[in-house]
């Protein structure tokens, strides 16, 4: 059994311009993930930043042409932190991290559990 998963990029006006020394900016390009499996939804979120050579663009391919797009159902935190191991230096960190996110929402909702509960369970 594999997740079904969906992507949506999202560019996301800031009420006000956020500023850093380096410049400022008033969009941010976010992308957006649901992880589905036994009518339960996990969602994930990605920020990449430009500073670290990620972005929306780049980091998309990693949910259409990667093992992500046929990633198993795995129910136990242990082994979901083994598969994302696979991935080290082969997918974009800010793509792993939304991935991470999303299946941990799927499985604190799976477990009618809280996410941080759950994690400090398996840390």
């Amino acid at each position: 059994m594999h997740f079904q998963l969906s992507i949506n990029a999202v560019r996301l006006p800031l009420k006000h311009t956020f500023v850093i020394a380096r410049g400022g900016k008033t969009v941010a390009e976010n992308l957006f993930i649901n992880l589905e499996a036994k009518g339960v939804i996990g969602h994930g979120e990605a920020a990449p930043l430009l500073r670290y050579g990620q972005s929306v663009t780049s980091i998309q391919p990693a949910f259409k042409n990667t093992p992500f797009r046929d990633c198993p159902v795995i129910d136990d935190p242990d082994d979901w932190q083994a598969y994302l191991r696979g991935f080290k230096g082969l997918v974009p960190p800010a793509a792993v991290a939304c991935l991470d996110m999303a299946w941990w929402d799927w499985y604190a909702k799976s477990t009618g559990r809280r996410a941080d509960a759950l994690m400090g369970d398996s840390a």
